[in-house]
């Protein structure tokens, strides 16, 4: 039906909520169409109907206007939908005015609430907004929204502007008059009575500016007891659990009484029927009876659960040891009257009223130890106990006390006591499902595995009992049969959607599994189940941590992502109220950070953990303070880290490692030594701790130019760990440095079959694979292979499409093979890879002079010179110089060259064989030198130079 004004309106409103709710649309400029399409339908309707009856078509069009910050077009409408309102023409086919009459005025109010909210949201007019609140009161007066709003609006009034008595006065008689409406809703009570305390700060704020204290006493007074009257009547009315009504000796009882993880206290008792007046006081019962406030104990209960609420402890058991010195009083009263008293009737009497007396201290001494075990602290758990115990002597036949005894002991860490009173209250009722739960996880802790049976027992009793399902997927988890219990917590998530520690039990029990990703899709949804706490989010950051661990080596963008998600995580632990103390937080936060080698961060994070009490000089601690300042440069600092804990432990593997190591960036040849008699140490204190001694100890001997050591220590670390494939890619860098070409084949060849006969490894290896691949492609070069090589350089690139190395190599191949371009195309992409590569720089340099690119060549030859200042570097470009007649640039390249190599610092930088090969080198450049002495505009005066270096370059 195109003329149906209702189908527009409707569709409108519908496209509106798309686009505000719908997080499937992906760009501002999708979400700005739907919005346009769903003014078009409001105008479409407000076209075919402009009457009172589509009133609401114009409301919605005024808050699509107020969404989308156009307020005056919101206005507008709003303006033109109030002189529709107002009109006294009714419809014709209106046929029940009444019903149409609530319906305009509704319509009226939802309107005047929006012009006060584009007030605000436009102008910061506050006035104006109380100005539209009060007509929409004018329209409704019962309206509780409206009276809450501008009860707002006042007390922003009053934070914004400073302070103003007025404007609180007039919030608290909102807030009241709302009370009065609804006297159920707990957020009225609850805001009233935050005015009540800042009507009390601004009275004693006077009183002490005008130093008069008349009646300020009695008057505070009177405010504190309204204040908690109104957080008492907010507990009430709030649907939580804290004021369940509890029913003695039942299995209710014990499902409210006291919930062990979230530690809240319950009333003992039932609710008062007291009301909360509008003047704060207690007014009378609601049966019309008087309630004696001062003698009930349903009172005192509700007086010391304010205070328990409010974190006044002490204050909460000085109410009740108050309430139970008078009971006490009473007792003793009637054992006096019945020590004078002969009358057997009256002794009977005073008998059973002695009795109702003692379950009342008893009852008391229940409700006490329960504020005590709130508190979390273990003096007052102990104390929890002492009470306990004394109302069970008193009655002994209430199952529900013995399992608050238990709980009490269970938080104390005294398994075997909190599992006989368990026992105990099996004993009276044996069908109590929350007490075979307790029961079962005790014995669990004890390591009796027959303690499940009790837990699968309480679910058959009561299948609802989520905790228990809880604890029974985390015995299967341990037991590693995750697949059961993960359906577990399915069936508890099922019974219980809300509940963020089910969503994180699951998520802990898959991530153990190794499933991360669904196991971060658990532990996030209950982080936003609950925002505050730490245990979840740890969980949250730990999932994080491990799939950025797993997933280095595969994809390392990914990795990175998560490794940031990971750290975000962390900080959000240390910001919250119960997890910024925890020194495995730090620890594991400074971990990552040194995974991605933010390392000065992580530096202060492992500082952080050792100035924990109790943890200072842990060893793990102490060594991973070392690494970092090593990885910083603070050698020195690093250095006495390490020695430290050599002082107590002097086989300390990972400590003589890292001293050995720090020692070798020493960059002198007493520090050499110094790594050289560690890494030693290491080997010989444990020679099957780990390969990374023996690899180690390679590469330095390697750098000292002791080929031969070298090669024995990877032989003894490859018979130690014949799986490890780095120690054979050592012992193939050895033989090939030694010209043992076809042994360095057979080891790298070895290598790569290491990691290739693994799929699951190799799918984690690949960066490793391609450079292994590189490397064997280098020896077919020493061998004359070229097409083998060429071979192994290409499968490197399919392997990791991000390796630079194979790159480089293939194009200097291409460029021997004079195939110019395409070493141009190969070397372009490996420096795109690595910008900082001086041989790719020189290779493509050669190709771009044989194209007769001299402009690019010498570019890509200052490039390589600024990378690597090398004396191979400098020879290059001024043989370039000399090719393009630049006699001047090429002597001062020259000059540089034979600079570097009569260096000291040089020579000893150099090996054996690299220096002899340099030999002739030498001599090659002290003829062009001498050329181009020659060729200079002052030629003369490079005579004696001239003829020298042609000497020399002849002898």
């Amino acid at each position: 039906d195109e003329s149906s004004h209702r189908a527009f309106m409707n569709r409108g409103h519908l496209l509106w909520i798309y686009a505000r709710q719908n997080h499937k649309i992906a760009t501002y400029q999708d979400r700005k169409k739907v919005i346009r399409l769903a003014i078009k339908d409001c105008t479409t309707s407000l076209k075919l109907n402009n009457t009172r009856e589509n009133g609401a078509a114009l409301y919605n069009r005024a808050c699509i206007y107020f969404s989308i910050k156009r307020y005056d077009k919101a206005t507008k409408d709003c303006d033109r939908l109030l002189k529709l309102l107002t009109k006294d023409d009714v419809p014709q086919d209106q046929n029940n005015d009444e019903a149409f009459d609530d319906n305009r005025i509704d319509l009226s109010i939802l309107t005047y609430h929006k012009l006060a909210a584009i007030a605000i949201a436009e102008k910061k007019n506050y006035v104006s907004a109380i100005k539209f609140y009060t007509k929409a009161l004018t329209g409704n007066p019962t309206s509780v929204l409206t009276l809450e709003l501008r009860a707002r609006v006042f007390e922003w009034i009053h934070e914004l502007f400073g302070p103003s008595p007025q404007s609180l006065s007039k919030a608290l008689r909102d807030y009241t008059a709302a009370i009065h409406i609804d006297p159920t809703n707990a957020n009225l009570y609850l805001a009233r009575g935050k005015v009540l305390l800042e009507i009390r700060k601004l009275k004693k704020k006077k009183n002490c500016e005008d130093d008069t204290d008349t009646d300020t006493i009695a008057d505070d007074n009177n405010t504190i007891e309204m204040v908690s009257n109104h957080i008492q009547a907010y507990a009430l009315f709030a649907d939580t659990q804290t004021l369940s009504e509890l029913k003695d000796g039942t299995d209710e009882d014990l499902e409210v009484a006291f919930d062990s993880d979230k530690q809240e206290i319950s009333l003992h008792g039932t609710k008062s029927n007291t009301s909360v007046s509008l003047d704060g006081t207690k007014s009378n019962t609601l049966d019309g009876k008087k309630n004696n406030t001062s003698d009930s104990k349903e009172n005192v209960f509700n007086a010391s659960l304010v205070q328990a609420y409010l974190k006044n402890f002490e204050k909460a058991v000085e109410i009740i040891d108050t309430y139970m010195e008078r009971v006490q009083t009473e007792v003793y009263y009637l054992d006096d009257e019945n020590e004078d008293d002969d009358d057997n009737d009256n002794n009977q009497t005073k008998t059973a009223e002695r009795r109702v007396l003692i379950l009342k201290l008893a009852e008391a001494n229940v409700f006490k130890g329960k504020i005590l075990m709130t508190s979390g602290r273990k003096h007052d758990c102990q104390q929890a106990i002492t009470c306990l115990e004394m109302a069970l002597k008193a009655d002994a036949s209430k199952p529900g006390w013995f399992y608050q005894l238990g709980l009490c002991c269970v938080q104390l860490g005294d398994d075997n006591l909190a599992l006989e009173a368990f026992n105990c209250a099996l004993a009276i009722s044996p069908d109590l499902p929350r007490v075979l739960h307790q029961k079962g996880s005790c014995k669990l802790r004890m390591g009796d595995q027959r303690g499940i049976h009790d837990i699968n027992k309480a679910l058959e009793l009561n299948p609802k009992l989520w905790r228990a399902g809880l604890s029974r997927a985390c015995f299967l988890a341990l037991k590693k049969r995750y697949a059961q219990a993960i359906m577990t917590c399915n069936q508890v998530i099922v019974t219980q959607p809300s509940s963020a520690r089910a969503w994180m039990t699951r998520g802990c029990i898959k991530l153990q599994s190794g499933n991360e990703e669904h196991a971060i899709n658990d532990l996030e949804h209950a982080s936003k189940l609950a925002q505050g706490s730490a245990l979840v989010w740890y969980n949250l950051a730990v999932a994080f941590h491990t799939a950025h661990t797993r997933r280095v080596l595969d994809d390392r963008d990914a990795s990175l992502d998560y490794g940031h998600k990971a750290l975000h995580a962390y900080n959000e632990v240390l910001s919250l109220e119960d997890g910024g103390d925890n020194p495995a937080v730090y620890f594991n936060k400074a971990l990552l950070l040194f995974d991605l080698q933010k390392y000065e961060e992580a530096l202060e994070n492992f500082i952080t953990v050792r100035e924990t009490p109790g943890i200072g000089e842990d060893v793990n601690v102490v060594v991973a303070i070392g690494r970092c300042l090593h990885l910083i440069g603070r050698l020195q600092d690093a250095t006495r880290h390490f020695s430290q804990v050599l002082r107590h432990s002097p086989n300390n593997f990972d400590a003589l490692i890292g001293r050995a190591n720090t020692y070798a960036d020493y960059g002198h040849e007493e520090a050499q030594l110094a790594a050289r008699n560690d890494y030693q140490h290491a080997i010989l204190a444990n020679p099957t701790a780990s390969s990374t001694a023996y690899l180690n100890l390679t590469f330095l001997l390697q750098s000292m130019g002791d080929f031969q050591a070298a090669f024995d220590i990877i032989s003894t670390g490859i018979s130690m760990f014949p799986h490890e494939a780095q120690l054979h890619e050592a012992q193939a860098i050895i033989n090939l440095q030694m010209s043992f070409f076809k042994p360095a084949l057979l080891d790298i060849n070895q290598a790569i079959d290491i990691l290739t006969i693994n799929k699951s490894i190799a799918a984690r290896s690949r960066e490793q694979i391609a450079t292994y691949l590189s490397n064997r492609g280098v020896i077919f070069l020493y061998l004359q292979k070229e097409a083998l090589a060429m071979k192994d350089f290409r499968e490197a690139m399919k392997t990791d499409p991000q390796n630079a190395l194979s790159r480089c190599n293939a194009g200097g191949v291409l460029l021997r093979q004079r195939q110019i371009r395409q070493a141009v195309i190969v070397l372009s992409e490996a420096l795109e890879l690595v910008k900082d590569d001086e041989r790719a720089y020189t290779n493509r340099a050669i190709a771009y002079s044989f194209q007769g690119e001299t402009e690019l060549a010498l570019k890509d030859l200052c490039a390589a010179v600024a990378i690597a200042p090398t004396p191979p570097q400098y020879r290059n470009r001024g043989v370039f110089y000399m090719k393009q007649k630049n006699w001047n640039a090429a002597l001062a390249d020259f000059e540089m060259y034979m600079k570097l190599v009569s260096s000291s610092d040089y020579a000893k930088r150099n090996d054996t064989v690299t220096f002899k090969a340099s030999a002739s080198d030498v001599a090659e450049v002290k003829e062009m030198r001498g050329w181009c002495r020659s060729r200079v505009e002052n030629a003369e005066m490079y005579q004696t130079e001239i003829i020298t270096d042609l000497v020399e370059a002849s002898m």
